[in-house]
């Protein structure tokens, strides 16, 4: 069954936080850096479940803000565990539920809509944290 636009745009912003979360991170500088280290994650994202997720690709494709193709799942969109808070300059991932344990990325995972693994998330997460670390160097030289 498909996935309706508005939930593959949830599943994306959920599912690149928590890939973001594994690779230790909870927190990223708002701006144009973001924008740009999504957007090309996002192209480069080579999961075989990334075709769940047209609307995204459209959303981008058509102009949208990296940052808000990531952000989209703030408090008040319909996500099971992870959302994006703005937090003065930066947007912090926040849990709607507490672990004791911390996050379980195989449990989240399994939550969010298309089928991606947490080990496919991270590896979204991994790219626009590459990505973003890039951009900051660059401009910081």
């Amino acid at each position: 069954m498909a996935i309706t636009a508005a939930r593959q745009r949830n599943a994306v912003s959920e599912g690149a936080a928590l890939g973001i979360l594994m690779c230790g991170r909870e927190r990223v500088p708002s701006g144009v850096a973001i924008s740009f280290a999504f957007e090309g994650a996002w192209r480069r994202w080579d999961d075989p479940n990334k075709s769940q997720f047209r609307q995204v690709s459209t959303d981008i494709a058509k102009g949208l803000n990296g940052y808000i193709a990531l952000t989209h799942a703030d408090g008040d969109k319909h996500s099971y565990h992870l959302y994006w808070e703005r937090d003065g300059s930066d947007f912090v991932i926040r849990a709607f539920g507490e672990w004791p344990d911390g996050v379980e990325p195989g449990e989240v995972a399994d939550s969010i809509d298309g089928n991606v693994s947490s080990d496919g998330w991270k590896r979204l997460g991994t790219e626009v944290l590459r990505r973003l670390d890039e951009w900051n160097a660059d401009s910081a030289s």
